[in-house]
């Protein structure tokens, strides 16, 4: 499994907006819906990424985003790849498999009142986050891992948070076993990935624009 992850900060606005302009039309008209400079670019970066990732992993294809299937579950057309991503404040992650469906989810750290968020939460989830004394980092741990596993599962954001339990490294949802890697990317972040099977190796690597 190969994530790719990249900071906005540390991006090139000009040489996004240039990107931009040369992303397929549907592509394109998606982004450009966006108003707020941050959620534009995070999408924009977040091409590149999958670009890069695509290109690296297969470098003897011609890679090119009108392949790129953005209705659904994104998938590439033409490739045995399964990929997802993820984006919060300044990070921008990507990540590859060739193996087994996947999801990623990452989170910026930030103060929250757990006694309101606490009822998105499965009953055992509860017990645990009452009895944490690092409540904020437990909360953020729990929520990355559910947004994981929906984006594994195809299921989407309407199902019912508190139906799933994810307080240990490994659940079941839907008649389907699900496990949990922790990513270590930046201290300020919780970033998980969910996938159908046990995952031994995860290369990370950090892409500047």
């Amino acid at each position: 499994m190969y994530i790719f992850c990249s900071y906005l900060s540390k991006a090139n606005s000009q040489f996004l907006n240039d990107k931009l302009l040369s992303f397929p039309t549907f592509i394109r008209s998606i982004i450009e819906k966006y108003s707020i400079d941050l959620d534009r670019n995070a999408r924009i970066l977040s091409k590149l990424l999958l670009l890069k990732g695509l290109s690296d992993l297969f470098p003897n294809e011609k890679i090119d985003l009108e392949l790129l299937q953005t209705t659904g579950k994104p998938i590439y057309k033409n490739l045995p790849i399964h990929f997802t991503s993820s984006h919060s404040q300044d990070l921008v992650v990507v990540a590859f498999s060739r193996t087994q469906e996947i999801g990623i989810d990452i989170e910026f750290k930030k103060d929250l009142d757990i006694e309101i968020l606490k009822d998105f939460l499965h009953l055992q989830e509860q017990k645990v986050l009452q009895k944490s004394k690092s409540k904020s980092e437990l909360f953020y741990s729990l929520w990355t891992k559910k947004e994981a596993l929906l984006k594994t599962s195809g299921t989407g954001i309407n199902t019912d948070f508190k139906t799933i339990d994810c307080s240990k490294i490994e659940t079941n949802f839907d008649g389907q076993k699900y496990f949990f890697n922790e990513i270590l990317l930046d201290d300020n972040y919780i970033c998980f990935i969910s996938s159908r099977e046990k995952v031994i190796k995860i290369d990370c690597k950090e892409i500047i624009f």
